[in-house]
C-alpha cells in the first residue's frame, strides 16, 4: 500500500519512508517482485537511496551533485566521469538504477554491464530528461528477456522502465 500525502511527487510507504521518485506502477512492481536480499547500484541518489538502504542488502550510490552526495554519504563524481566510475567498481549488482542527470547515453551501457538481474531506468524516453539513441534502446531490448515500461497516470510522458536480464 502506498500513502499519498501533499503532492504526486512525495509518496510514502506504510512505515513513513518516502519512496523513490519512480512512477507509481513501477514502485508497486518493485515492492511486489524484488526481495530485500539484493545488491543495488544507483546512479543518481536522493529519496531512492534512503529507501533502497532500508529495502536492499547493500546500496552503492554514484551522485554528481555535491550537496546530495554529502547529505547521503555516497560517492560523488563529475557527470562526464560516470562511465569510468562504474568501470572502476569492479563488481556487479543485482539491481542497477539509472536516475541521474547528465547525458545518460554516455554511461548507460557501462551500467548495464555491471547489472546481474534488474536494470531500472527512470524517466525512460522522457523528452525533457533524456532521449536515448536507437542503438541504446535496441541494445537494451536485445539483451533482456523482459521489458516492462510503466507510465505515470496523468503525466504526459513520465515512464519508468525495468529490463530483466537474460
Amino acid at each position: 500500500m502506498l500513502i499519498y500525502p501533499e503532492n504526486e511527487w512525495n509518496i510514502y510507504d506504510e512505515d513513513g519512508t518516502m519512496l523513490p521518485w519512480y512512477t507509481v506502477p513501477s514502485l508497486n512492481w518493485i515492492k511486489n517482485n524484488l526481495s530485500n536480499d539484493l545488491s543495488v547500484l544507483e546512479i543518481g541518489g536522493g529519496n531512492s537511496t534512503l529507501w533502497w538502504r532500508k529495502n536492499a542488502r547493500s546500496v552503492h550510490t554514484i551522485e554528481c551533485n555535491e550537496y546530495c552526495a554529502n547529505q547521503l554519504g555516497c560517492s560523488i563524481c563529475d557527470p562526464f566521469e560516470i562511465a569510468n566510475t562504474i568501470d572502476d567498481l569492479k563488481e556487479s549488482f543485482d539491481v542497477v538504477i539509472v536516475d541521474g542527470g547528465g547525458e545518460r547515453g554516455d554511461y548507460i551501457l557501462n551500467a548495464f554491464q555491471v547489472c546481474d538481474n534488474f536494470f531500472i531506468v527512470d524517466n525512460w524516453q522522457q523528452s525533457e530528461v533524456c532521449v536515448y539513441n536507437d542503438e541504446i534502446v535496441a541494445y537494451l531490448y536485445n539483451n533482456t528477456k523482459q521489458q516492462l515500461v510503466f507510465k505515470q497516470e496523468n503525466h504526459k510522458d513520465w515512464k519508468t522502465a525495468i529490463f530483466i536480464k537474460k
